[in-house]
Formats: structure tokens, sequence, C-alpha cells
């Protein structure tokens, strides 16, 4: 399953969404300054990635909407002190672009209790709420299986922008505008969102660049 958001479970059971609104009243109003705000972030993160690994703590799925990654990570390192809430948003980096693969949700590993105070923290101080996803009880929080931790992996590691369009290399597709407009062609190269196509127009042979937008999936 590539570039999808998929339907976790756990023992069986479906996971379902709900949130609580809550009052905006601003949020980490303690750091100093941007620089001191982003090495904290930078060391923090590293003391919950080594401190989930050793205790072999459990992955969350969070909903997070529009919710940006610098305010999940703000609040990530606000629990308990810090360095207990490990973030996860898989991502690609294209030229100067982040490319999010599961937009509207992230990922946090720790224990159930600061799961709950991730969730709970975020919402006493921002409109942006977050819901860390449960069971159909909708009291027990939903762990996420290695199964499921591994495939999400294997989707960051070999996701494409070309995935995001769903056009791959031999494929026919065809040209959405411009002179060869609805004009179907073969696929024969991808390099980031450029894409080199094939096809034949007046007796020649015609190999050309596009961006992948231009494209159309038969």
């Amino acid at each position: 399953m590539r570039g999808e958001v998929m339907t976790y479970k756990d023992n069986e059971e479906e996971l379902e969404f709900g949130f609580h609104e809550v009052e905006d009243s601003g949020l980490n109003k303690n750091y100093k300054n941007k620089k001191q705000l982003k090495e904290d972030k930078d060391i923090l993160q590293e003391k919950a990635k080594i401190r989930n690994e050793e205790e072999n703590n459990p992955w969350f799925c969070v909903w997070v909407s529009d919710a940006p990654e610098s305010q999940l990570r703000r609040v990530a390192n606000a629990v308990d002190g810090g360095g207990k809430v490990q973030l996860w948003m898989p991502s690609i980096h294209k030229k100067n672009e982040k490319i999010y693969l599961y937009e509207g949700y992230c990922f946090i590993r720790c224990t159930d209790i600061e799961a709950r105070e991730f969730q709970r923290k975020n919402n006493a101080t921002s409109i942006k709420i977050i819901t860390v996803l449960k069971k159909m009880d909708g009291k027990r929080l939903c762990h996420l299986t290695q199964e499921e931790v591994e495939q999400i992996k294997i989707v960051e590691e070999n996701y494409s922008v070309s995935d995001k369009y769903g056009i791959k290399v031999n494929d026919i597709v065809i040209i959405k505008d411009g002179i060869f407009a609805d004009r179907q062609v073969v696929v024969k190269q991808i390099k980031d969102d450029d894409v080199r196509v094939e096809f034949d127009i007046f007796d020649r042979h015609q190999n050309i660049w596009m961006n992948i937008k231009e494209l159309l999936k038969k």
C-alpha cells in the first residue's frame, strides 16, 4: 500500500475519531527564541527516540487535521519535561519542498499515559485540535502493530512524486494541455516531478520532457 492513509486495527478492533474543543491560550511561551527552540526540539526528540526504543513503547496514530509540524513538536517536547514523546511525520524532500505522505495524520511513540497527555496538552492550549485514535469503545487508545509500522517505513523510503499521481514508467498517459493536448503518450523516464514521454505525430517520433502535473493517467 503506497501513499495512502491506512485504517489501523489492534486486536481486530477498528479506530474511531473524536475530539473535545477547548479554548486557545497560546503554546510553550517559555522558549526564549527560535534558535533555542530548534536546538531543544532536536535534542529532546533524539532523547525520546532512544528512550522509546529501549522501552519498546508502542506507536499511536494521531489525527492532526492541519496542525503544523512545529506545533506538534512543541507539544511532544512539552510532555512530562520532554524527551518522552517521539514524533514521526513520514515525508520526502523534493528540491526545497517537504511532502508529507499521510496528510492530516502523524505518529507518536510513547506510553499510553503520555499519548493522552500529548492530546490533552495540545487541546488545552491550541485551536488546532488533535486526536489520538481510539478503539471502538471510545476509551482505550489503539496501538499500531509492528507490521503497520514497517509498512509505513517502506512507503516513506520508497515513495516518489510519481506515486502521488499514480504514474510509472511504461504507463500510457494523456497530455492535458498545450499543443499536444489529448495526445496519448508513453512514459519512458521519471525524474522527480519531470517525466520523459514518447509518441508519434506528423510522421515523426517525439521525445519530450514534461511536468508530471501536465499528464493524466489513462
